[in-house]
């Protein structure tokens, strides 16, 4: 992370932030996790990286089980038609009839 944030390569951010917050929260350390993904969220928030929000939306909905973050996902994702993403949101929706 030092290297990316030195670089000054902000696109790469919020894919750094969300791929360490998903690793912290395998380690069960929830409120880095849940750091990690809101910097990720600012970064993305600050520049036009909407599908990058999206991310954020659907990695905080399946790793905190939060139905209303999955909704925000599908949201960008429906508007930006940002479809690659379509499978993982429906397999999220799926498992999400479970939480």
């Amino acid at each position: 992370m030092d290297y990316l944030l030195r670089a000054g390569q902000v696109y790469h951010l919020p894919a750094a932030f969300r791929t360490r917050g998903w690793l912290h929260f395998m380690e069960m350390d929830y409120e880095s996790s849940n750091a990690d993904l809101n910097e990720a969220w600012q970064i993305a928030q600050r520049g036009p990286m909407k599908l990058d929000l999206a991310d954020v939306h659907l990695h905080r909905a399946r790793l905190f089980r939060d139905r209303e973050e999955l909704k925000k996902a599908r949201v960008i994702i429906e508007e930006c038609h940002y479809f690659r993403r379509t499978p993982e949101l429906e397999d999220a929706e799926i498992a999400a009839r479970n939480w």
